[in-house]
């Protein structure tokens, strides 16, 4: 129980960071295009690679 706690101070705590935020989004919508991927929309250099 006390490592589930401690678990969710510590999401809390980095989620509510600006930084953290900010990684966050350069990871999901920066070169990996993980947003254009989930949304099935790889870019020309991928295509077939995901068939």
């Amino acid at each position: 129980m006390e490592a589930l706690d401690a678990h969710e101070a510590m999401s809390s705590q980095a989620l509510n960071s600006k930084e953290v935020q900010a990684g966050l989004k350069d990871i999901l919508l920066g070169p990996a295009k993980l947003y254009e991927l989930l949304r099935g929309e790889p870019d020309a250099s991928q295509a077939g690679q995901f068939a």
